[in-house]
């Protein structure tokens, strides 16, 4: 490195340090800085109480699901071991329209497996929204106690000192504020 661009290196870190010690215009020069605090929601949504009542009656609506799925399944494999059983006593066009009445058994069940599936993950997304506005609204009330003027997801944060962390607060409001939150499951039309 030559002395001019030396010189030019400690001209320009002169002039960055400046522009960092001034502050901008129309800027108070004695506000204080923000309040930030950082929260999992993910941790929070997986934690709480009313998390683990939506985990709880999942599981409890995808265990009937599955049950009445299974025997679903279990209907059309015996229609279809049947079909191919009665092929070769039936003629051509009567085997036709049997096979076509089966695949239309078939398609009516994949439109059911569809809706069921699509329901539960309404019911999910309804509980979930509960959940989060409860979150969202004691957040608020502890922003407001506080005086934190900026809230950032876990995700979003690098590093941040673990005192500014307000996820167990929050938790413990939030297991207070709404113990439990119902899965309400669409119902299916057939």
């Amino acid at each position: 490195m030559t002395l001019q661009s030396v010189r030019w290196a400690l001209a320009a870190a002169a002039v960055g340090l400046t522009l960092v010690a001034v502050p901008v215009s129309g800027a108070k020069a004695d506000a204080k800085p923000p309040v930030v605090a950082i929260v999992d929601i993910q941790f929070i949504l997986h934690e709480s109480t009313a998390g683990k009542a939506v985990q709880k009656g999942l599981e409890s609506q995808g265990e009937i699901f599955h049950r009445e799925i299974a025997a679903e399944e279990d209907k059309l494999r015996q229609g279809q071991q049947d079909l191919e059983r009665q092929h070769a006593s039936l003629t051509e066009e009567a085997f036709t329209k049997k096979r076509r009445d089966f695949e239309k058994q078939v398609a009516d069940y994949q439109r059911d497996l569809q809706a069921r599936q699509k329901a539960l993950q309404q019911g999910e997304a309804e509980a979930q929204r509960t959940i989060l506005g409860a979150i969202n609204e004691v957040l608020g009330g502890l922003a407001h106690e506080k005086s934190i003027d900026l809230v950032l997801a876990r995700p979003a944060v690098f590093y941040a000192d673990p005192e500014l962390d307000v996820t167990q607060e929050v938790l413990g409001r939030l297991n207070r504020k709404l113990p439990t939150v119902t899965v309400n499951i669409p119902s299916v039309k057939k």
